[in-house]
């Protein structure tokens, strides 16, 4: 019997041994997260003395100590992480692929590019694709023309069947230029297909962010997010121009699954019902379908009531 609770003790040491190891761990992302790349090497330590099999120690203590060595810490701005971001690609283009290392530090500054602003370090939100183009770091780099030049590209190969996110990155450099025309073209798109992912740090529209901020103090950031669209436009900040097939074809999908959709979801439903606003006014008058009006009015019935004012 003695043996016995002698080797449940044991076994209780261990236990809480290694799982003080993968608490330190745990705690070491965080720090990596937050570039507080010190802290991060520190705890690492502390965890591989308590659980030498702890799994990715070594590897996310290069990570640490290689962003450290660029000179990268908590205050490194926007320019500082993308000009590193730069340099990253450069190498994995010399060496022919990236490595394993190299795409967890790509990771690692797209969240932090993102999270250095204000409205985007509230946190992840349902829906937001969680990506870094390469053209957000020339954007962050003021390289605008070449930024354009990479988004056109990405267009060329993949057609208009790319991330919401692009969309902003192609209008931030179109505006940028002064392109006015292609960058609505490009802002429409990208709320039309998702506003929950606005990239807030390269936004050049400055009239949409000042917007989004007036919105928030009426609603929640989720719902926030989810009206932009149809006040974006109803203040005049982007225009429909007639015969986008883009919104027609994005519309069509929840025209044809209209049946199931999940009216308890508010924010979903409001962001459905900018679509179909921005459907109609790139109708025609002739090109009108009734049973629309009854879907938006069953979507979001105030803003209907306001949407028929002001058409009116």
């Amino acid at each position: 019997m003695l043996n016995l609770n002698a080797n449940k003790e044991k076994l209780k040491m261990q236990t809480n041994l290694f799982s003080g190891g993968q608490k330190f761990f745990e705690d070491a992302l965080a720090k990596l997260n937050n570039f507080e790349f010190n802290e991060c090497i520190t705890l690492l330590n502390e965890a591989r003395s308590i659980d030498p099999a702890l799994a990715n120690i070594n590897f996310f203590r290069e990570i640490a100590i290689s962003c450290k060595n660029s000179g990268l810490n908590p205050q490194s701005t926007h320019v500082e992480i993308a000009d590193i971001w730069q340099e990253l690609k450069a190498r994995q283009l010399e060496l022919g692929g990236a490595s394993q290392a190299c795409v967890e530090m790509l990771r690692l500054f797209s969240y932090r590019l993102r999270e250095l602003d204000p409205f985007d370090s509230k946190g992840l939100l349902p829906g937001c694709d969680y990506f870094l183009h390469e053209s957000a770091c020339l954007l962050h780099l003021k390289n605008f023309q070449a930024a354009h030049d990479l988004l056109i590209d990405a267009l060329d190969q993949h057609g208009e069947n790319i991330p919401a996110r692009y969309w902003g990155y192609l209008g931030d450099a179109a505006f940028a230029q002064q392109n006015f025309f292609e960058a609505n073209s490009a802002y429409v798109k990208l709320l039309a297909a998702n506003p929950f992912d606005i990239d807030w740090a390269t936004l050049k529209n400055k009239a949409l962010r000042t917007l989004f901020t007036e919105i928030t103090a009426n609603f929640s950031i989720k719902m926030a997010y989810a009206h932009l669209p149809y006040r974006a436009w109803s203040e005049g900040i982007i225009e429909i121009h007639s015969g986008n097939i883009f919104i027609a074809e994005l519309l069509k999908k929840f025209d044809d699954s209209f049946e199931q959709n999940n009216f308890y979801d508010k924010a979903r439903n409001t962001h459905i019902f900018s679509l179909y606003v921005f459907a109609e006014q790139a109708r025609t008058r002739a090109d009108l379908m009734p049973e629309r009006r009854a879907r938006m009015k069953e979507l979001n019935p105030e803003l209907f009531q306001e949407y028929l004012q002001r058409i009116a």
